[in-house]
Formats: structure tokens, C-alpha cells, sequence
């Protein structure tokens, strides 16, 4: 099991969170985990089935990407850098 959620979770929470309350993180965790379904089941629901992607596909992961890129303009640039090194 890769926990890749759950590790992603975890570096967001030490980096952007240090000094929460319990109940705070008990409620960013839950909205964290909620964006995590909603790409996964979007994605999941969205791709075409088979093997190859098709243009239909590219476009979606792009407009994700897009949209990921946009919100992440408004988050601090290191928090999103350590995510992705933490998770290499």
C-alpha cells in the first residue's frame, strides 16, 4: 500500500499547519481527504476505459493540471515544492 494520500496529508499538515488544535486538523484532514475523492472518483468516472489515452483524456489531466496550477498560484510556493520532493 503506497499511502500516498495519507503521506501527502502529512507533509501539508507539518508544513502549512504546524501550530493547529486537534479539532482544526481533524477538520483540514477531512477536507483534504474530500479533495483527494472528489479528483480521484472525477478521474475515475471521466477516463475512457482501455488501455491507451485518448485525446478526450490528455485534455482532462490537462485542464486539471491547469486548474491545480491556478489554485496552487494562491499557496506558498515552498509548501507546494516540499510536497512534491517529499513524494518522489
Amino acid at each position: 500500500m503506497t499511502n500516498i494520500i495519507e503521506r501527502s496529508w502529512e507533509a501539508y499538515r507539518a508544513i502549512a499547519l504546524p501550530n493547529a488544535k486537534p479539532e482544526e486538523l481533524d477538520e483540514h484532514r477531512r477536507t483534504f481527504f474530500a479533495g483527494a475523492g472528489t479528483l480521484f472518483y472525477g478521474m475515475l468516472f471521466r477516463l475512457e476505459s482501455g488501455g491507451d489515452a485518448t485525446v478526450s483524456d490528455e485534455t482532462f489531466m490537462q485542464e486539471i493540471h491547469v486548474e491545480i496550477d491556478s489554485a496552487g498560484a494562491d499557496i506558498d510556493r515552498k509548501v507546494i515544492d516540499r510536497l512534491a520532493r517529499e513524494l518522489v
